[in-house]
Formats: structure tokens, sequence, C-alpha cells
């Protein structure tokens, strides 16, 4: 793995996990509950992912995001 790929990969790790933090905000201020679930889908959706660029770090002995311990 090249320093591109992991920076790639944390920046990929960033966006999702900043995706989760949206969405879940979104579901928060929401008052339609269709709305309100759907933003939570949307929250969660993003989390696998961050999990999935999490692993993808992991498994190469990369345990920071930022100075920020993932594992």
């Amino acid at each position: 793995m090249t320093s591109s790929d992991i920076q790639r990969y944390r920046d990929n790790l960033r966006d999702e996990l900043d995706g989760a933090a949206l969405y879940t905000a979104l579901a928060a201020a929401e008052s339609d509950a269709l709305r309100k679930d759907l933003f939570l889908q949307l929250a969660q959706a993003e989390a696998r992912h961050a999990e999935a660029w999490r692993a993808k770090l992991t498994a190469y002995g990369i345990g920071s995001l930022l100075g920020v311990s993932i594992s």
C-alpha cells in the first residue's frame, strides 16, 4: 500500500464519518417521521461504509485518522 493509498483511504473514512454525522443531525432536526427514518437509514449506511474503510486501514496496520485512534 502506498502513502497515496493510505491518504485516500483516510479521506474516504473521514468523508463517510462526516456523512453519517450530517444525516444523524438532519434526522434529529426532522419532525416528519418518514423523513427522520430515511435520514437515520442514510446515517447507518454511511457508518457501514466508514467501517469498511476503517477495516482496510486496520488490515494494513494503520490505526489513526488525523491523530485520533480508530481501532
